[in-house]
């Protein structure tokens, strides 16, 4: 129905919207990114459609795309909670450590319980080669998530970066024992 009513309705920005949103939920990234593209275009001045239209270039890669989307959204209502966390991510994916770093760290002073930002804050650390930073961060991660296994091997890995062996062999068969039942 989404489909059909965007064509009849080209011109209507907020029906461009809902479809690239439809899209994004069901995974299809390239046909939401063009479909958000085109709901900017009509409205750029709607929130809520340049966000979307920021989620739907992450999901295609398109980070400097989404980092100029964000910047676009700045002043514009409403102003998403997740916004910092989404210009953290796409800040990392282009490298820029120390930016996301400062990025994430700004997003978490005022949502300390946000798992994913406290596990891309750490390993944006560990890619700065600052372990004994990364590794509270890793540890908040899994209180908050304790799902979140990929944490447990990069905890082994800086705590063997740091010296503690018996860290790393502890946090090392977590995630090993995680992967087994995975495989299950």
């Amino acid at each position: 129905y989404l489909q059909r009513a965007a064509r009849l309705g080209a011109n209507d920005a907020q029906i461009r919207y809902w479809y690239a949103r439809t899209l994004y939920e069901v995974k299809r990234y390239p046909e939401a990114n063009r479909e958000s593209a085109a709901a900017v275009r009509l409205a750029p001045k709607n929130g809520r459609g340049v966000y979307q239209a920021v989620l739907a270039a992450q999901a295609v890669g398109d980070h400097r795309e989404a980092l100029r989307l964000l910047d676009l959204a700045d002043g514009l209502h409403p102003k998403t909670d997740e916004a910092d966390f989404t210009r953290g991510f796409s800040l990392q994916q282009l490298g820029k450590q120390a930016e996301a770093i400062a990025t994430y760290r700004a997003f978490l002073a005022g949502h300390p319980k946000h798992a994913q930002a406290h596990f891309n804050l750490a390993f944006a650390l560990m890619t700065q080669r600052q372990c004994a930073l990364a590794m509270p961060e890793f540890e908040r991660a899994l209180q908050l998530n304790p799902a979140m296994s990929a944490a447990h091997l990069h905890l082994a890995t800086c705590a063997r970066a740091v010296g503690n062996a018996t860290v790393a062999q502890l946090h090392q068969a977590s995630w090993e024992k995680s992967q087994g039942s995975k495989r299950r």
